[in-house]
């Protein structure tokens, strides 16, 4: 299964890479996501599994509170790997007040939405949601109506419903990327429980 893939291929060092060597934040978070999604619904994934992503996740943190791209440059990334390393950390339990969960929130919350770089801003927003309080207010003020609002409409029949290719990686992924990061952006209201109690 893929699971199973994931599972063998898992370098010790907790990373993946698109070509097979060097890991990178990029790849890393959609097979972290697969992992613990995997137990989540109760599949075996092994504790050694979740041991090497926690090793991943502190390696790419900067005391800024940015994540890099790779663990092998400390000055890659930016906004939308930090997004990323966040939700993953929140994902695999890190505690709310934990250094490597407050200070890139912050930078992400400062960062604000960015509905021009849609696959940053499905991190960022999944993030935010599980933040809560005015984080969270903030956020969804300023992105649901916003993305709804750029979603393509009854004027051309063989578009409407889809978003435009006007923004980053859309050259490279086309009308369904941006569609399919847009609706799994908004999906974040009922994707995933709180895994923060309420305040």
């Amino acid at each position: 299964s893929a699971l199973d893939y994931l599972i063998k291929t898992q370098p010790d060092t907790g990373g993946y890479s698109y070509e097979g060597g060097g890991e990178d934040s990029s790849i890393s978070g959609w097979c972290f996501m697969a992992l613990k999604s995997g137990r989540i619904c109760g599949l075996d994934v092994p504790d050694s599994s979740f041991e090497k992503m926690r090793r991943f996740l502190t390696d790419i943190h900067r005391p800024d509170g940015f994540s890099t791209y790779r663990t092998s440059n400390r000055d890659s990334g930016g906004e939308a790997t930090t997004a990323i390393a966040l939700f993953c950390r929140i994902f695999l339990g890190w505690e709310k007040d934990d250094e490597m969960v407050a200070k890139p929130a912050e930078l992400v919350n400062r960062h604000g939405v960015h509905l021009d770089n849609l696959y940053y801003n499905y991190y960022a927003t999944l993030s935010m949601f599980q933040m809560g309080g005015d984080m969270w207010t903030d956020w969804n003020k300023n992105f649901r109506d916003p993305i709804l609002a750029k979603q393509e409409g009854k004027d051309n029949e063989e578009l409407s419903g889809s978003w435009p290719t006007d923004t980053t990686w859309a050259p490279q992924g086309g009308r369904v990327y941006t569609t399919a990061m847009a609706i799994l952006s908004l999906e974040v209201y009922y994707r995933f429980l709180p895994f923060y109690r309420a305040e």
